[in-house]
């Protein structure tokens, strides 16, 4: 299954040795759950070849949700230089014409959607493969009968979503003002995959930007932020994505603060000492779950919709046996 490029995960291979890299993605995954990363993992490595077109039908069950995150993660990247295009000063302070905002956000909306079906529709053999896909899934989750009618149902929630955006921006320019946005227009890099070879690490952030003459990751999430703050694994894969541009560009050109987006509600975050640790720690783990030793760690809130419950039921060990190393 093709997707579009600015959406699809970077191949984490760094091109002059071959070496497998552990990738912020998959921190991010760990963050969700051990076990389900190590399940992925674990298919990943049988199916090398069938990964990439397998990955969005195996994990996902409804392909509505699914478009919906890939075509609203592209606005998102989009909307700081369409803000800009709206915004303009007067005696009282700034503005932005919010009518000319929402009409430029449906227009992107209906633009992605073509372009989102034009590479659905590359292939004719292809097509009838991925009806048959969302055919399946529609039994399970009562999504649309076809990858297009998908596509067109994922385009309905968001412009149903614009008005929340809407306010999710107003708020950010109501606590920052135009800065952040600006930084975000003129990114000094944009997903671009970035190697940490010494500690076998890559990650390419949605944005690289310039916040107080330091560099930030700025980086894109479709959910709603927590009351207050940031979330937990999103911190942490900022603080990979950190460690990641001190290498490349010295520590003392990179902050240890971060840009979150939750669906246009911008948030500045700071690292914590501590958060890096676990992002080494995190790496040890991930390193020995790619030899084969499965996580005993697992978070049973998404156990009831995860696709491996049959594989993740390890035998019940008693305090005793663990000690004596026997199993019940």
């Amino acid at each position: 299954m093709k997707m579009m490029k600015m959406m699809k995960q970077p191949n984490i291979l760094k091109p002059e040795n071959k070496n497998e890299y552990i990738s912020v993605f998959d921190l991010k995954t760990w963050m969700i759950c051990p076990r389900l990363f190590f399940f992925q993992n674990s298919h990943r490595e049988k199916n090398k070849t069938e990964w990439e077109e397998k990955n969005k039908y195996f994990f996902q069950k409804d392909p509505v949700r699914f478009f919906e995150n890939e075509i609203l993660r592209e606005i998102l990247f989009c909307l700081p230089e369409m803000i800009l295009e709206n915004a303009g000063e007067q005696e009282n302070g700034t503005w932005v014409d919010f009518a000319g905002l929402e009409n430029k956000i449906r227009q992107l909306i209906e633009d992605l959607r073509e372009e989102m079906k034009l590479l659905e529709s590359e292939n004719p053999d292809e097509i009838k493969k991925d009806e048959i896909k969302a055919d399946e899934i529609k039994k399970e989750s009562g999504a649309g009968n076809n990858i297009f009618a998908a596509i067109d149902d994922a385009c309905a929630e968001i412009v149903r979503k614009i008005p929340i955006l809407i306010q999710n921006i107003s708020k950010t320019i109501e606590t920052y003002g135009f800065d952040l946005y600006e930084a975000a227009a003129n990114p000094v890099k944009s997903e671009h995959v970035f190697y940490f070879q010494k500690i076998n690490l890559a990650g390419a952030p949605h944005k690289v930007v310039l916040w107080k003459e330091k560099m930030v990751p700025y980086l894109l999430k479709t959910s709603a932020p927590p009351q207050n703050g940031i979330w937990e694994k999103d911190r942490i894969a900022a603080a990979a994505y950190i460690l990641i541009l001190e290498h490349e560009f010295k520590k003392e050109n990179v902050a240890d603060s971060f840009i979150m987006d939750y669906a246009g509600e911008l948030r500045i975050g700071r690292i914590r000492p501590q958060d890096k640790k676990i992002v080494f720690r995190t790496l040890r783990q991930i390193k020995e779950a790619k030899n084969g030793k499965m996580p005993g760690e697992k978070n049973i809130l998404f156990c009831p919709n995860c696709r491996f419950q049959e594989n993740c039921r390890p035998k019940l060990v008693s305090i005793l046996s663990r000690f004596w190393g026997k199993g019940e």
